[in-house]
């Protein structure tokens, strides 16, 4: 004859049932996490990232300024490059190094970007959310995760797609007062800087390519540290008229 169960056996059972239960809550998220990274075979490595350190070797180069942009070039970009405009750029070809700088414009304030939406989720600077996902890494999960760090990895690691690891060798970072930057360098023969002003009314970018040799970092990140933006002076998205006459109207001081 079967006996039933006692109330003590019962008590036992539903503590059970409520342990699973509350265990499936909580690891089902990582559960699902590490079937869908197993799945599609993914691994991210982490890039290192690191303050950009600017030399300050600029004796003898151009403060310019370009529309909205002030900077200091040096003098190979100035006297020998050959300059032309593309889309919302200006482009100057020197033998050594190409520099492609892209010239901010007034950001409509109801036409918040979803990097600045994201970022604020985590509370972080557009910037500063870039360079995290910089240093994500798959190797960062951890089945002990709460399902906030949980969500941080989750968001870090889906910013691959904007800003791909595998094309990265390293990573520096300039936060200042008005403007932040991020440095992003690949394997030497090419540098791009993405930088916005800490209003999040601008924001912009500058390419450095090495068409022969490897490009002289120093100087890459001495242009990068003398940029600024005078907010006062953005306008409308440019037409390439436009930036032609701010082309021929850019002012260049030797200093």
């Amino acid at each position: 004859m079967r006996r039933r169960p006692t109330k003590r056996q019962i008590a036992g059972s539903m503590c059970i049932l409520a342990a699973v239960a509350a265990a499936g809550y909580w690891w089902s998220p990582h559960v699902w996490w590490a079937y869908i990274v197993a799945r599609n075979h993914v691994t991210i490595p982490s890039v290192p990232v690191a303050e950009l350190k600017a030399p300050g070797k600029t004796e003898g180069w151009y403060d310019c300024r370009i529309g909205p942009l002030s900077l200091k070039l040096p003098p190979e970009l100035i006297e020998k490059a050959d300059s032309s405009t593309a889309k919302s750029t200006i482009e100057f070809k020197g033998r050594d190094v190409e520099l492609s700088i892209h010239i901010p414009y007034k950001v409509p304030e109801t036409s918040r970007d979803s990097l600045a939406l994201i970022a604020s989720e985590l509370k972080l600077s557009p910037t500063r959310l870039i360079a995290e996902s910089y240093r994500a890494s798959t190797d960062d999960f951890r089945w002990t995760m709460s399902h906030r760090a949980l969500r941080r990895h989750q968001i870090l690691l889906s910013l691959v797609g904007l800003f791909p690891h595998g094309m990265a060798t390293s990573v520096e970072t300039q936060f200042g007062a008005s403007l932040e930057g991020i440095l992003v360098i690949d394997d030497r023969t090419m540098a791009a800087f993405q930088w916005r002003s800490t209003s999040g009314i601008a924001a912009g970018a500058l390419t450095c390519t090495g068409p022969t040799n490897e490009l002289d970092l120093g100087m890459v990140r001495d242009i990068c540290h003398s940029l600024s933006c005078d907010e006062t002076r953005l306008g409308p998205e440019y037409s390439k008229k436009d930036l032609m006459e701010m082309l021929d109207t850019m002012e260049a001081v030797r200093k």
